[in-house]
């Protein structure tokens, strides 16, 4: 008999529910999910006088699931009239991916950074895009669609945010972050700031799981993502970086990080927009190999040897594929420096991933050549061995938090009704979801 009045309550309790998400669900989730299913899909976030960004959602054509490859590129124009040089005060922008075949059950979610004069279409990349267009220095196809193919396979969201023009981007679609450094003339934009409203407005609109959200960037985008690191540590689980070394100290308006998370960190030895020893255009950062030594011993893992970083000693070579990279002898050497401190957040002991590229540019290794002549001079050879966005998954998907962040902890963040269910309650719910909103909708 009490089992019979269990059911009964859990009954009654899944009808409450599903009253308050009838009654709430355009508020709580407004991504229309099943409309931005397998295509990339735009969002403005709008800065009001009272400080709440508030969010509108712009779909390509159904009909059109590479829309997002059109000439103007639509992120770049969510915040201004296409062709002027300027954004609208406040306006903020990104383009998101909900993978093919969701079905409503929360979604691990990764972000990636575009580099100096990038933009979020750039960052996706496509193969067939590989000409030079839209860019400052010919293409590097970003990273060539693999991300989002990965997350229809593996069932993750990706969001590739839109820095800000007002400060060095090159081109009418360019944009940059304010990444720290004070030698370089970036952004002044309070990015922290948006990716935190970005955050919000994702795990506000759409089923997140807040134990795995992970940050990747590229170049600038690369370095911006070592200051969320620093100063937005709690909300992401680990991160990944691309041709970007750790400003000095000197000449840094980063805070410290005060959180210990699993980082992966790619250089190239041939990089010469951000090069490897440190010295060059970019005066104001450290050498990889003293961007190695900071972090190592920030997470309190094993400390590299001067043999260690100069001769490779302890290095893993990766199969070398493929004969067309852009150096004839172009391979990658991976490190792991492991046994580091307990993680923040019960992430276990934490560890410093690094993959050296020989003969690697400034690029983002993947699977097609450069062949804009101003790219292959500007940004040097691509590594076609492994794809960048293939290491990036694997990378991630070895970590999940134990503890949410504070935040979400508090229950105001992230999933709403669906985080207090009991978890076979809470699976119900998600596979009728789509369903019911559906409806809700009709009546």
């Amino acid at each position: 008999m009490w089992q019979q009045a269990v059911v009964r309550r859990a009954l009654v309790g899944s009808l409450l529910v599903f009253t308050a998400l009838c009654s709430t669900a355009a508020a709580a989730f407004h991504f229309d999910a099943d409309a931005m299913l397998g295509r990339v899909s735009y969002v403005k976030l709008e800065l009001k006088p009272d400080g709440r960004f508030v969010s509108t959602v712009i779909t390509p054509d159904a009909r059109d699931p590479t829309a997002w490859l059109a000439p103007d590129y639509p992120s770049t124009n969510l915040c201004r009239a296409p062709g002027e040089a300027t954004e609208r005060p406040g306006c903020r922008s990104y383009a998101i991916y909900i993978p093919k075949g969701y079905r409503g059950v929360p979604l691990p979610l990764h972000l990636s950074l575009h580099g100096n004069g990038g933009f979020a279409e750039a960052q996706i990349g496509d193969i067939a895009k590989n000409d030079g267009s839209g860019t400052t220095a010919g293409d590097n196809s970003g990273l060539e669609g693999r991300y989002n193919q990965l997350a229809d396979q593996h069932q993750f969201a990706v969001v590739y945010p839109n820095g800000s023009i007002n400060g060095q981007g090159t081109t009418v679609n360019g944009r940059d972050w304010n990444d720290c450094r004070t030698g370089e003339p970036n952004s002044t934009a309070d990015d922290v700031t948006f990716i935190a409203s970005l955050l919000d407005d994702v795990e506000a609109s759409l089923p997140i799981d807040t134990r795995r959200i992970y940050a990747h960037g590229y170049s600038n985008g690369a370095m911006m993502t070592l200051r969320l690191y620093a100063e937005l540590g709690e909300r992401f689980t680990a991160f990944a970086t691309t041709e970007g070394n750790q400003p000095r100290d000197d000449q840094s308006d980063c805070a410290a990080p005060s959180v210990k998370k699993p980082l992966f960190m790619v250089f190239g030895d041939l990089d010469a927009v951000v090069p490897y020893t440190g010295i060059g255009v970019r005066v104001s950062m450290r050498s990889a190999d003293d961007t190695i030594t900071y972090w190592t011993q920030h997470l309190g893992t094993e400390q590299p040897t001067a043999d260690d970083l100069l001769w490779m000693q302890n290095w893993t070579p990766v199969a070398n594929v493929s004969s067309t990279d852009g150096a004839p002898d172009s391979r990658g050497y991976l490190r792991r420096y492991a046994g580091g401190a307990e993680g923040s957040q019960g992430l276990g002991p934490t560890q410093l991933l690094v993959k050296k590229i020989h003969q690697g540019g400034h690029s983002m290794s993947g699977s097609s050549p450069i062949t804009n002549a101003t790219g292959q001079v500007t940004l040097g050879p691509k590594n076609l061995d492994i794809a960048l966005a293939d290491e990036l998954y694997g990378f991630f998907s070895q970590f999940s938090m134990r503890e949410l962040p504070p935040a979400v902890a508090a229950g105001h963040k992230s999933g709403g009704a669906f985080a207090a269910l009991p978890t076979v309650m809470f699976l119900l719910l998600a596979l009728t979801r789509r369903r019911l909103i559906a409806g809700c909708h009709k009546s």
